[in-house]
């Protein structure tokens, strides 16, 4: 029952230190003000999520590195975290906890949204002493990436036309010559 106890209040720690991650539209300006994370596209965590399969875990993975690096804190059940330490239970939690079943967006209402087992709100406190929902930073974060990436795209010009797979096609000469196998 203790080792329970234990691992889902490491979840909920999990889930708030997710949260931390704070770099959305409305706290993204309040960031940036603080020297806090960050502009996206210069952030580590995001070229290494470039590099990744898309998937909902390269995004909570993101979210877990692009807070790591912010000076901000996870407020859990009143106890106040560095955003380092919440990454590395977060990643640890992400990583023994994850299925495939569930959104990011889904995981982070689940284990990013209050306590366990008390069930209080969990906090990001920013640098400037603003107090916000967990939730909703990372919520916001994920739609930052959502769209950031769709801006990051390059669209072929409408002018180039792709030529039909068949005419890279190269036959060899020798391939006439290959007998049938029976």
């Amino acid at each position: 029952m203790k080792q329970e106890v234990k691992i889902q209040v490491c979840a909920g720690f999990l889930a708030s230190a997710l949260l931390i991650l704070a770099v959305s539209p409305a706290s993204n300006a309040a960031l940036a003000d603080n020297k806090v994370c960050g502009p996206i596209r210069e952030s580590k965590a995001y070229q290494q999520y470039r590099l990744r399969p898309a998937s909902d875990f390269s995004k909570l993975i993101y979210l877990i590195d692009r807070f790591s690096a912010c000076m901000i804190e996870i407020v859990y059940d009143g106890h106040y975290f560095k955003a380092p330490f919440a990454a590395r239970v977060a990643r640890w939690f992400l990583a023994t906890n994850y299925k495939k079943e569930t959104t990011s967006k889904e995981w982070i209402m689940r284990w990013c949204n209050t306590t366990i087992p008390q069930g209080t709100p969990i906090y990001v406190k920013f640098p400037n002493g603003k107090f916000r929902l967990a939730r909703e930073v990372l919520l916001e974060e994920i739609d930052e990436l959502d769209r950031t990436l769709k801006q990051d795209e390059v669209p072929l010009p409408k002018e180039v036309q792709l030529a039909p797979l068949a005419q890279f096609v190269v036959k060899s000469p020798a391939a006439d010559r290959i007998p049938p196998s029976h």
